[in-house]
């Protein structure tokens, strides 16, 4: 059972190799084929810590892995997986499928008078507001046509807050909206746009697609990562 279970499940075990070890008749518990002499529980003391300490080193080497490499920290940002990981989702933002890993999701309304606060969010995303840590939000937009993007011009939001499930702009501690005027963004062209910023509140950040009111908009390609520059384009967390 002990090498089958070695064996199929690949666990990490104890092996004495050849060594050989005798019945201790002074055992605190008496003479017994399975009370070995003091030597025995040392050897397996030793070889034990020293399975811990691998496994210590390795989840090191592992956590110096992946602070070295950007990682893209939004859920589902391919939108392969549907609607999952974003919240507020209305009927009015579609997703395009293209046969790529890099899904649109696009939103078009016009002549509304009045704001409609059309908007997609992401998972929470914990982060360290010290004012000294940076994170680097990107993404790609494409805008029919400006012009009829109207009420305030945002395209996108982020907003903190102090609790994971919280998503009105009322519970958060702060909002940003980005607007097209930021990016050097034309009529019917795919734009890449950056923003870095170092929070000094809130214990999570969500962002997502914005639209106060009327426009033809579409998104792809978004990243939020740690530090100070946007690197190329990955899909989301736990997706690759």
């Amino acid at each position: 059972m002990d090498a089958y279970f070695i064996e199929k499940y690949k666990v990490k075990s104890i092996d004495f190799g050849d060594k050989k070890y005798l019945a201790d008749p002074n055992n605190q518990w008496g003479l017994f084929y399975l009370h070995f002499e003091k030597t025995h529980y040392l050897d397996f003391r030793d070889r034990f810590l020293k399975i811990v300490f691998d496994d210590l080193l390795e989840n090191q080497k592992a956590r110096k892995r992946i602070n070295s490499c950007s990682v893209n920290l939004i859920k589902n940002a391919t939108f392969n997986l549907g609607k999952k990981y974003w919240t507020c989702w209305q009927d009015a933002f579609v997703i395009h499928e293209n046969g790529t890993k890099a899904n649109s999701v696009a939103f078009k309304q016009a002549h509304l008078k009045e704001d409609t606060n059309r908007q997609l969010w992401s998972n929470a995303v914990e982060i360290n507001a010290d004012g000294k840590s940076a994170y680097t939000l990107s993404f790609d937009v494409r805008i029919e046509n400006r012009r009829r993007v109207d009420s305030k011009q945002a395209i996108f939001g982020i907003r903190l807050y102090n609790k994971p499930k919280s998503i009105f702009q009322k519970d958060s501690v702060a909002h940003y909206y980005l607007t097209m005027h930021q990016f050097p963004i034309k009529d019917s062209e795919w734009t890449r746009c950056t923003f870095t910023f170092a929070p000094t509140e809130g214990r999570f950040i969500k962002v997502g697609p914005y639209l106060f009111r009327n426009g033809s908009v579409e998104w792809r390609r978004i990243q939020l990562e740690k530090g100070n520059h946007a690197t190329s384009w990955k899909p989301g967390y736990r997706e690759q």
